[in-house]
């Protein structure tokens, strides 16, 4: 019976694979894996202990379960880990583990695709497009992005979400292997509140305050996702897609942009006359953190939203 049940959930991913594959190709923003998974097609068999485990869903601990979906990660060709953009990416990350709380390694990947997009997984997995790495104006509004995908686990907005909806489909005892899978593949996509969404923007602006960088940073990276949504061909209002999807369970872009632009304005307005920013357009240019090298002329004194 286990291994009946196995087969047709791994039928239903290859499906809907498939059927992800088959979407309009041409939008901008893209909330799962599905051009990764383009890639893939099949499921990489292991025999690491750690993903052959089997436990109850109901037992799930993030930690563990987020090394799981790190192994199934590591395993698939198409994320390269050492490339300089990889690497720029996970010092980037590492840089914002001073404000994490969870006992969590976390770990960045860098998916390939021209969409710009950046999304969490529990136990300490961020995913990040080489669309968004290339289509942000600066490391400031790159950091915006990566704080609010933080925000998602270190809220426990990722773990709630997977672990709801898997038992909600009456997933009982499985191997970490398999569910790792199926979080990946986007037969369990997470997806979060409109709340969820407002709590991970306020923590991101906060941790932007707190930063060396600016906080208009955050409405940049805003900005851009807007700016390429807006851009992307028309199409048919009865063919939403995965994009229009995105955009019903997630706080509208042009608000977002209005309200953390408003308060980053405000920040600048009540700071003291001695308060200096980075914005760090050059550092994503060369993919240098600025934790490593301080360029000369990103450093602003006052609110400056048209140098983004």
């Amino acid at each position: 019976m286990r291994l009946m049940l196995a087969a047709a959930f791994l039928l239903a991913g290859i499906g809907f694979s498939i059927f992800l594959v088959r979407q309009d190709r041409t939008e901008s923003i893209d909330p799962s894996l599905k051009r990764s998974f383009e890639v893939a097609g099949n499921v990489t068999a292991s025999a690491d202990r750690l993903l052959s485990r089997v436990l109850p869903v109901g037992e799930l601990d993030e930690k563990e379960f987020g090394e799981a979906i790190k192994a199934r990660l590591r395993s698939y060709p198409f994320y390269d880990q050492e490339s300089d953009k990889a690497r720029y990416l996970q010092k980037l990350l590492d840089d914002l583990m001073i404000y994490k709380k969870k006992d969590f390694d976390y770990e960045v990947f860098l998916s390939p695709g021209h969409f710009l997009n950046a999304f969490a997984m529990p136990g300490g997995v961020i995913v990040v497009t080489e669309g968004l790495l290339d289509g942000l104006p600066a490391e400031a509004a790159l950091i915006g992005i990566m704080a609010h995908e933080l925000a998602h686990v270190e809220l426990g907005h990722c773990f709630s979400s997977v672990k709801f909806q898997l038992l909600a489909k009456k997933v009982k005892l499985e191997s970490l292997g398999q569910l790792a899978d199926w979080v990946i593949g986007g037969v369990l996509r997470t997806s979060f509140s409109k709340t969820q969404e407002a709590e991970a923007d306020d923590y991101a602006f906060k941790l932007m305050r707190e930063s060396r960088y600016d906080p208009y940073g955050l409405a940049a990276g805003f900005k851009a996702l807007l700016d390429a949504y807006e851009s992307r061909p028309r199409r048919r209002a009865s063919d939403r897609g995965v994009l229009a999807d995105y955009f019903a369970t997630h706080p509208d872009l042009r608000q977002r942009f209005r309200t953390f632009s408003s308060k980053a304005e405000l920040f600048w307005r009540t700071a003291r006359s001695d308060t200096r920013r980075y914005r760090g357009q050059q550092n994503l240019k060369n993919l240098i953190p600025m934790s490593e090298q301080e360029f000369e002329g990103e450093w602003l004194q006052s609110f400056q939203a048209e140098l983004y």
